[in-house]
Parts: structure tokens; sequence; C-alpha cells
């Protein structure tokens, strides 16, 4: 019985099945790195039959597998991904993202691995720097996708340059078409890969130079991957402990252009206290919660720039920028939520100073109102209550249930607050309405001036 060539016919069948995991695979890496700012090329592909074939027959000779099952066990590579860095120094950026995004099957394997060599040549340099992925694609629900949630795929990290010099070792080493190579073939091998490993050190300092560049500059980000590069320096130098999660670079790269804060003075003074992982929120959504926490017309431009952004990720899914946006039951829903930090603000009697840049102007609200007892602890729970759900409204899809019941407890709240017996609380409320009609009168005259007077056209007669 010829249990190599059972599993090559079995494979052949599964060709496409293990191609298509690989792509489904790939594209996932690819949106991942793209939105956290990270610049690196991903391939895919499935194992050749005809290599395949090869490769077994020559490890069969160890190995004595009894049964198709032993050399599916064997070969964990049989659907692959490389994703080649530009940056070496990414590679704990992918790790952490690559752990968050898929189900990793044991650790994983890290390169050099102090395996003997292969062939007697002793190497100068250090040969091969990767990290292998072994995983399966977790479960998003989509129908189509389910059936490739089982299939074992591994994911190669290095540096561009460290892949293009494996793939010519590899395939000269590991797979010789024409005999073992000699000594000063292998010898040039190694002279390459210690060009390799100086390359990858200049590209290194090239990352830094780029990122001071873009630091020093005080022009505009050209694009999410500056902007990633500076708020990872940024948060470096703050000597926060942890590797920083960026979140949707892409879309705070947008948002940031919409509103004319995207170069590295005007975004600085929103940096201040971010935590790698304040909260469970990433540094893009840090440093938005900072903007629109009290600027109703800059969540409205965010709110547009992530259903945008959404909905080129779902590549026309059905889902559209007013589904996602939340449409009037979200407007209405900021509405009220604005109308009651007025009040709050307002009951503080002036600018209350944030304990911490990364908690919200809600949080703050709560913990200085309850020191000076104008609200009890039971309604600073339920206000940060409320703002963890305006968090989620703002950074999330939100459905008209969610909004509508968060809306109706944002009015308890206010009417709480309207009935409430404390004349330092009802005069709060009185004012921010006074507020909210003095804003509301300017802006009914701003359109007035914008609109030009209609003009009767005669009609000349004939």
């Amino acid at each position: 019985m010829d249990i190599v060539a059972d599993f090559i016919r079995s494979y052949r069948r599964q060709y496409d099945f293990y191609r298509t995991a690989a792509q489904l695979c790939a594209q996932r890496c690819e949106q991942l790195l793209e939105n956290n700012g990270v610049r690196a090329m991903v391939t895919f592909r499935a194992k050749r039959p005809d290599r395949l074939e090869d490769k077994l027959r020559k490890r069969n000779e160890k190995k004595k597998y009894t049964s198709v099952d032993d050399i599916y066990d064997d070969i964990v590579d049989l659907a692959g991904v490389r994703a080649a860095l530009y940056f070496p120094a990414d590679r704990p950026v992918i790790d952490r993202l690559f752990r968050e995004e898929f189900n990793l099957i044991g650790d994983p394997k890290k390169f050099p691995d102090g395996s003997p060599p292969r062939h007697p040549y002793e190497k100068r340099f250090s040969g091969y720097w990767a990290t292998h992925y072994r995983v399966t694609l977790r479960d998003d629900g989509a129908p189509a996708q389910v059936r490739y949630a089982d299939a074992r795929i591994e994911i190669q990290v290095a540096s561009v340059l460290m892949h293009a010099w494996s793939e010519v070792e590899h395939d000269l080493v590991y797979k010789p078409l024409s005999g073992d190579l000699s000594e000063d073939e292998l010898a040039v091998l190694d002279e390459l890969n210690g060009l390799v490993l100086a390359g990858e050190i200049a590209l290194e300092r090239l990352q830094r130079a780029m990122e001071a560049r873009v630091a020093r500059s005080g022009a505009k980000f050209s694009n999410h991957y500056e902007l990633a590069a500076f708020l990872i320096e940024a948060v470096k130098k703050s000597g926060a402990d942890g590797e920083p999660i960026l979140g949707r670079v892409d879309v705070l790269h947008r948002f940031l252009q919409r509103i004319g804060m995207d170069t590295p003075e005007k975004v600085s003074p929103k940096l201040a206290g971010l935590l790698p992982h304040g909260e469970g929120k990433t540094i893009s959504e840090q440093i938005v919660d900072g903007i629109v926490d009290s600027d109703a017309e800059a969540l409205r431009i965010y709110r547009q720039e992530y259903a945008g952004a959404l909905a080129r990720t779902l590549q026309g899914g059905g889902t559209t920028t007013t589904s996602v946006v939340g449409g009037e039951d979200f407007i209405s829903f900021m509405s009220c939520w604005t109308d009651l930090m007025n009040i709050l603000q307002e009951a503080a009697t002036g600018a209350v100073p944030r304990m911490s840049k990364n908690i919200s102007q809600a949080q703050s609200l709560a913990s200085y109102l309850v020191e000076k007892n104008i609200l009890n602890s039971i309604q600073a729970i339920r206000l940060m209550q409320l703002d963890k759900l305006r968090r989620l409204f703002v950074h999330g899809s939100p459905n008209s249930i969610d909004l509508t019941a968060a809306r109706q407890g944002v009015e308890q709240f206010i009417e709480e607050l309207r009935s409430c017996d404390q004349a330092d609380i009802r005069a709060a409320v009185e004012r921010a309405d006074a507020q909210k009609t003095k804003m509301l009168l300017a802006r009914s005259r701003m359109k007035q001036v914008a609109s030009p007077p209609s003009r009767s056209v005669a009609t000349k007669a004939t």
C-alpha cells in the first residue's frame, strides 16, 4: 500500500479548500495590518501537490507513515500565508495582533531555533530569522467561511529582505533540483544572509529616522502609516509599559484630516496620559474620545469615517453609512447626552480638570460631583454606565433598540435632575437650558445669513 500516493490523491481533491482557507487568512492579515498602520506585503499559497509528494517520500524514509492521517498530522503548512514586513521592529505589534485575531495552535515557532545544520558547511551568520504562527480562523458567523474554521494555516512573519533570502536558500538547499550545493555556493548564501541581517538593521534605523522626521517636521501626516509610527513613538516616550494597541489608525487619520488636526503639533495635546491598554480601549479610541467628548460635530464626522471604513472592510456586504451611524436614533441619543453633560458641567460651577487624560469627561464629572455631594454614589455609577454605552456606540455599530433604551436612560437622568430639591442643581439646569436656547438661536441666525434672500424673476412679455 502506497500511503503517500493515497494522501496525494486525497490532497488533490482538497487543494481548493486549503487554497481558499489560506486566501481568507491572508485577507484578514492584510486588513489587520493595514488598519493598524503596519507596512507589509501579504501573500498566500497552498502546497503544490507535485512538490509535496517529493517532500513526503523523503520524510517517509524516517517517519514511516502508517496512515494518511499521519501525514495530515505531520504537515502543518498545507495552507500558508506569508507576511513580509517592511520594518522588522514591527514584529511585537504583529504578535499581539495575531494573538487577538486568530486561534493559535501551540506557541509560535521562532527561528533560528538552534537545530543542527543539514549540511557540513559551518555558517558564520545565524540564518533564517522569522516567527511562524500555526492558527485556525475564528468563526465570524459568515456562512461562506464556516467550513474553513478548522483548517490549520501557517503564517510566516519575517522582513521583506529575509523572506527573499529564505526563498532562494530554501529552494537551493532544501529542495535541490540539480544536486547538492558546493561549499562555495553555501558560502555565498551565508554571505548573502549576513548582508540581509545588516539590511534589517538598516531598515530599523530607517524606521526610527522616519519617526523622528514626522515628529519634528510639522507637516501633515501623509498617510496613516506615518501617524501610526508617530503614535507608537509618542507612547514609548511617555514611559508607559506594554506594547501600544493602536486600533483603527486608518479611521483616526481620516478623522483628523476632516477636523484639521492631522499634524504632530495639533494632535500632540491629545496624547497626554494615553495608556497602551487604557480601559480596554485602543490608542486610536482614546484619542477620539478625548476629541469628541464635548464636540458633537466632531463626533458626527468620526462616525461618518468609521462607517465608511466598516463598509469598505465589509466590501459592500449590505452595510450602509446610515445604518452604521445609527441615523436619527444615534443623533437623538447624542443630543440627550450633550444636554446631560451640559447640566452636570454647570452643576460643577466651571471646568472640571480631568483626573487623567485617558478617562472621559463623564467619569471626571462623576468623581468631582460625588466629592462635592452634588451627586450620590448610585447616580455616579449610573452615569458611568451610560458613558460606557456612549463609548460603545461611538466606536461600534449600535442598533435602534439599544440606542432608544440608552436615550431613555439619559432622559430619565435629566428628569431626575430637573425635579431635584437641591437649589444648586436646579440652577444648573436653568443655566444649561439658557445656554442651549442661546446656541439654537445663534445657529438659526447663522443659517439665515448663509441663505441668500429669494428673488422674484420678472418674465418679460414678448
